[in-house]
């Protein structure tokens, strides 16, 4: 996909934002929710089901905190709001005014300020589902 991106230029600006804001996130998500399920499933107590419910309830509780500090752009998310994608999801774009989170060694060709956070926003509210599926109380 990369080197799809990096082969073929997008047609227009709302090309890029589309691909950045919904294809791409869901590939990262698949790659957030296998890792967490993988951590979860390696940590998890099984000597009974009062202990492993609490472990699932604290599970929870660090999705809603990611959830709690990043707010602002889990409302963009939630609502699928337009206002900042030409900051949010475009190559290079930073917007001024709102801090936006770190993408320490992203490659700048093929990220923007917030296509991995989609991501993690949609493997988080997946994994959340997973995790009161899972509960066994």
């Amino acid at each position: 996909m990369k080197r799809h991106i990096a082969d073929t230029p997008f047609k227009s600006q709302g090309d890029e934002i589309a691909f950045f804001k919904y294809e791409k996130p869901k590939f990262t998500a698949e790659h957030f929710f296998a890792i967490e399920i993988f951590t979860i499933e390696t940590a998890r107590p099984l000597d009974d089901t009062a202990t492993l419910n609490t472990f699932y309830e604290q599970e929870l509780k660090y999705i809603h905190l990611f959830l709690e500090q990043n707010k602002f752009f889990y409302s963009c998310f939630q609502f699928d709001l337009k206002e900042l994608d030409h900051f949010l999801f475009v190559r290079g774009a930073k917007p001024m005014d709102v801090r936006v989170p770190e993408g320490m060694g992203l490659d700048p060709s093929f990220s923007t300020s917030c296509d991995m956070l989609w991501g993690k926003f949609i493997a988080f509210e997946r994994l959340e589902q997973w995790l009161r599926d899972e509960d066994i109380g």
